[in-house]
């Protein structure tokens, strides 16, 4: 487990940096806008993105190497994007950026978590059901408007 890591939640500043991972993490559809989803996190407090710092072996700074996108209805919260940088996968962070969100939905009193995960991504899949996740029989359902 990777116990040198900080976190804390999305600034102005971070708001490339973090479409830019979700791009390298293969997140972001032909449909998505990124900024936007940016922007409302932002603005909302329903809403946030969880980034994951560890000090960078060659530089004084810390470097960003995860995050997570969280919200909430009032009563239903939703984990999206959680994201790896390829170089540092494997190493615990993607627990330990769940393990945030669901933290952050805790404070919030919200004890109703799903998460959205491609079909086409078992990886994933798996990775959630480690952390006790189980698939719910619901269809998602879904309109651009």
């Amino acid at each position: 487990m990777n116990k040198g890591l900080f976190f804390r939640s999305i600034c102005d500043d971070d708001r490339q940096a973090v479409v830019d991972l979700w791009s390298h993490c293969g997140l972001i559809e032909p449909e998505d806008d990124p900024a936007e989803a940016v922007r409302v996190a932002l603005d909302s407090e329903n809403a946030d993105i969880l980034l994951a710092f560890q000090p960078d072996a060659i530089a004084p700074e810390l470097a960003m190497v995860g995050t997570v996108q969280v919200g909430h209805d009032g009563s239903h919260g939703w984990i999206h994007h959680i994201a790896v940088d390829p170089n540092h996968q494997r190493r615990g962070i993607g627990l330990r950026l769940a393990r945030e969100a669901e933290s952050w939905l805790r404070h919030r009193r919200i004890s109703r978590l799903s998460v959205l995960v491609k079909t086409t991504s078992a990886e994933i899949v798996l990775f959630f059901a480690r952390l006790g996740y189980l698939i719910a029989p619901r269809a998602v359902m879904q309109k651009f408007i």
